[in-house]
């Protein structure tokens, strides 16, 4: 299954949404890939974050 990006959208937050297509668009997202139902990636950015299986460099 390949999620989309209204999936995405619909699992959380607008705000977290919107910072994540902003980390994106300026390059800050590496290492991006999908396992099933499962997106994983490397990002690089200036809040803490919960440990939900990503990785903050």
């Amino acid at each position: 299954m390949i999620l989309s990006m209204e999936d995405i959208r619909k699992l959380c937050t607008e705000s977290s949404f919107e910072r994540g297509i902003e980390y994106f668009r300026m390059g800050n997202v590496t290492d991006l890939e999908q396992f099933g139902n499962r997106i994983t990636a490397t990002v690089e950015g200036t809040k803490e974050i919960p440990d939900w299986g990503i990785k903050k460099i």
